[in-house]
């Protein structure tokens, strides 16, 4: 009983000293992120990345050996990640990597992956993947004693172009050193994205009208006005100024889709759900809002809303939601 209790005390004290190095680690690394001048600029895809990770440890608590599979782009992103058009996107990599934060393996082979498989006598989780499908959200990939080769063979096969479905977006291998400092620079650099964001929206002033090229839809956002033709639509205020649904619009308004007489006159761009409803304090974290089923009524109620009022008043508009959300204008 005595050594039991020894081994006990030793290893309770060792768990104490890991958590006590974890925040320290976690205080400095905070501290540098406040002192330093990042390498990169912010973006809401590289938020997205980080996000990814998170919600993958937040759904499946991985160990450490199990590799990350996230998306390098989403159908729905605005910047696109291709070659030099974001460099950004490189130096982000690299800074986590000095920083032993994480490291991306882009294309892995069978052998890397058997590496980090070792022996296996059960069958082992060893990738995790974010698919960004509302049915499936996460994809779990093992590795079985008897059918190792051919397991090991489908993970690496995940990083590779494929070249029968040119939509096909391979995944990202990354192995994560430390998740606590995953977590410290998603919040930092969410932060500082909305803290910019604000700033630009008091800075810009925004014409009282907008014009969609030749659309009969105009939209004061000002005073939260929408017309179309003699039809009028007017966006409340709400008890402690604007309502969510005046403010969701004004997010969905300048990347808007136009289709006039069934061609596409301006394309826009889809905006990920998860990424609006925070923006709209409907929850925390967009890796929330997957998991609660409360806030995504609340958020798919404000579209419900004004499509109903879009309908009402007969403007051909309307917010669809399909692998993103956008406003959709439709006339003839």
């Amino acid at each position: 009983m005595k050594q039991s209790s020894e081994e006990n005390t030793k290893r309770s004290e060792s768990s104490k000293r890991s958590q006590l190095d974890l925040l320290d680690l976690k205080t400095k690394f905070a501290k540098l992120l406040e002192s330093q001048r990042l390498p990169f600029v912010i973006t809401e895809e590289l938020i997205r990345l980080l996000d990814d990770i998170l919600y993958l440890y937040n759904q499946c608590s991985p160990d450490s050996d199990v590799i990350y599979l996230i998306k390098e782009q989403l159908a729905w992103e605005r910047v696109r990640i291709e070659g030099e058009d974001f460099p950004d996107y490189k130096y982000f990599w690299q800074y986590l990597e000095e920083q032993n934060i994480a490291v991306p393996l882009s294309y892995i082979s069978v052998e890397d992956v058997k590496k980090i498989t070792g022996n296996v006598p059960t069958p082992k989780l060893i990738a995790v993947g974010r698919t960004h499908k509302r049915e499936k959200p996460i994809e779990k990939f093992f590795v079985r004693p008897k059918h190792l080769k051919e397991d090991l063979e489908k993970i690496a096969s995940l990083t590779e172009e494929n070249e029968q479905d040119k939509e096909y977006i391979p995944y990202l291998a990354v192995r994560v050193f430390e998740i606590e400092l995953v977590k410290e620079l998603f919040y930092f650099l969410k932060n500082k994205f909305l803290e910019k964001d604000v700033e630009n929206e008091s800075d810009y002033i925004e014409p009282p009208v907008q014009d969609v090229q030749d659309s009969k839809i105009r939209f004061d956002s000002q005073n939260g006005v929408l017309r179309y033709g003699d039809e009028i639509l007017k966006f409340h205020k709400g008890l402690r100024g604007e309502n969510p649904r005046i403010l969701l619009f004004k997010k969905l308004w300048p990347e808007r889709k136009h289709i006039k007489n069934g061609k596409i006159k301006v394309q826009g761009s889809l905006t990920p759900p998860e990424m609006l409803a925070v923006q709209l304090n409907v929850t925390s974290e967009s890796g929330a809002f997957q998991r609660n089923r409360q806030a995504q009524d609340r958020f798919y109620g404000y579209i419900k809303g004004i499509n109903r009022e879009l309908r009402n008043k007969n403007i051909p508009a309307q917010i669809e939601r399909n692998n993103g959300v956008q406003l959709v204008i439709t006339e003839k």
